[in-house]
């Protein structure tokens, strides 16, 4: 067993991740398909449980994607010889429309199930949920996926413009290929100047509640101490009488 934790665990453990960290991670995926298509192999059954994600010495998140049992090559010929023609084989929340349909896929098949990662990465969550097998497949054929930007308002456009192309029902309108989904993505890391955090913030009212607290209690001590008998003009010295007060301080 590799060491690690598969993608779908990090995502359950982690959240949403830092623009550079899907970037990095969804990079490397693709750089899998490209040594997978080189050799004309689809995946065909691309997803988080399938990548993992490892850290090795001088480097954190270091990608190996796994399970290539349902791959088939694109040559119909060699195809036959790995699974019945027409059959639907996949993970159906990250099956392209033309899977879904029992049509042959070829090597943009991959990069419709790499967009849902990427998708999910930014978002939480897949772009197509529903209670049945059936009406999820139907959204994959008919429904637009969503706007990322719509659940992560601080994902970056180009970002947002290649998931979206990703998820093109026609898969003429996808990436031409990995390499593509690669120099993008290595293209984004790059222009990044600062780390852009897609996960919710924290709401802050308990903080400055207990901030107004801690003031509010150092502020009584010092008058009870300004007032007690014995003080001397030393003891009003603001930093003893109130630590805490310079402590808490918004700088």
């Amino acid at each position: 067993l590799l060491p690690g934790r598969s993608l779908a665990k990090v995502l359950a453990e982690d959240g949403r991740m830092p623009v550079e960290r899907i970037a990095k991670i969804g990079s490397q995926i693709a750089k899998a398909l490209i040594a997978a298509h080189s050799e004309g192999v689809v995946h065909r059954d691309l997803k988080p449980d399938n990548v993992i994600v490892m850290d090795i010495p001088g480097e954190r998140d270091f990608i190996k994607v796994l399970d290539f049992g349902i791959a088939r090559f694109v040559d119909e010929t060699q195809a036959q010889q790995l699974t019945t023609e027409g059959a639907v084989i996949g993970t159906p929340a990250y099956m392209s429309p033309e899977q879904v349909q029992g049509t042959p896929p070829d090597l943009r098949t991959d990069l419709y199930a790499l967009g849902i990662i990427l998708f999910e990465m930014v978002t939480g969550q897949v772009p197509f949920s529903a209670p049945t097998t059936l009406s999820l497949i139907v959204k994959h054929i008919k429904d637009a996926p969503p706007r990322p930007s719509d659940l992560a308002p601080n994902v970056p456009p180009k970002l947002e413009r290649l998931i979206l192309k990703c998820l093109e029902k026609d898969r003429d309108a996808r990436p031409a290929d990995a390499a593509e989904v690669v120099r993008e993505l290595e293209a984004l890391a790059q222009s990044a100047t600062t780390t852009v955090d897609l996960a919710p913030k924290p709401k802050r009212t308990a903080l400055w509640v207990g901030l107004g607290l801690a003031v509010t209690a150092a502020i009584a001590i010092g008058a009870w101490a300004l007032t007690s008998p014995g003080h001397t003009p030393d003891d009003t010295s603001p930093k003893r009488l109130y630590p805490q007060f310079t402590q808490l301080t918004p700088a």
